[in-house]
């Protein structure tokens, strides 16, 4: 099982280092939660965590298809979390959430947050709220 979770590792973090601004501040962790049956959690920089999620999740999305393709190939399941240093030094030590097995709620929920966070920075500076201008 260790070396297919090293490769699972290994290809995750290729993926992920490709696709943040930030590679230096981000952790990978993993965790057996039983007989093939993985978990893992990128930690991530802020302004990272929001570009591997991507405009309505689809790039968490996709990040999270391939790994499980990924992860089928040698029997295993997989689940991805994605979550900034920010939501894990707040977190209590140990704490595992219920439910939301692959994180995507949780994508959504900081995806949030963090459009929450730049409006308050756009009405402070009086730029244009919307979403999708450069």
């Amino acid at each position: 099982m260790q070396a297919v979770t090293d490769r699972l590792k290994n290809f995750l973090q290729y993926v992920a280092v490709n696709l943040i601004d930030e590679p230096a501040q981000a952790q990978l962790k993993v965790a057996e939660l039983g007989p093939k049956r993985l978990r893992f959690k990128l930690v991530l920089a802020k302004p990272d965590v929001a570009m591997l999620i991507g405009r309505n999740g689809f790039t968490a999305s996709a990040v999270r298809g391939i790994l499980k393709a990924a992860a089928e190939r040698e029997g295993v399941q997989v689940s991805l979390q994605i979550h900034s240093q920010e939501e894990e030094a707040e977190k209590p030590h140990g704490s595992v959430p219920q439910g939301d097995t692959d994180g995507a709620a949780s994508d959504v929920v900081i995806a949030n947050g963090l459009k929450r966070e730049m409006r308050k920075a756009r009405r402070a500076t009086g730029a244009p709220y919307s979403f999708n201008t450069p």
